[in-house]
């Protein structure tokens, strides 16, 4: 079992965002600390994410394998307080701050909206050459 050195030790150090996460996702990276002693596998941890920092109604994410980056989706506006912790719940990393602010449903329609007209005008400029090209070709036909 752990003894309340090596539960209280922090074998990682977390990293996120930089400011606010407009589109809903973020990367967290783990790092190892170099001064960590017998540190667990990042796959035996999870990354636990609460909005407040006493953790209280958390979620967790399971790392897989032993990458050192993860990537949360699906993540609503608030903000988000992000740490790792083992199977029995005790921390080993720092906690980091992450807030997440999505673009307002306007700003998204908006967006939506102008990448659709500039889609309808690429396709109708296109049909017209198609069919001016064919129109030439078929003229130049029938001339000779």
């Amino acid at each position: 079992m752990f003894t309340a050195t090596q539960v209280s030790a922090q074998d990682y150090q977390l990293s996120g965002p930089d400011g606010s996460v407009r589109a809903g996702y973020f990367v967290v990276e783990a790092s190892l600390v170099e001064s960590a002693e017998n540190p667990i596998p990042l796959s035996e941890l999870q990354l636990q994410q609460a909005t407040s920092t006493d953790f209280t109604n958390p979620k967790y994410y399971r790392y897989f394998g032993d990458f050192s980056e993860l990537t949360a989706t699906g993540v609503p506006s608030g903000q988000y307080f992000l740490r790792l912790v083992d199977e029995q719940g005790h921390s080993h990393s720092n906690v980091i701050e992450v807030t997440v602010d999505h673009y307002s449903l306007w700003q998204a329609l908006s967006l939506f909206g102008i990448g659709l007209l500039l889609f309808v005008i690429l396709v109708a400029t296109q049909l017209y050459f198609f069919k001016r090209a064919s129109q030439q070709a078929s003229q130049g036909v029938n001339h000779e």
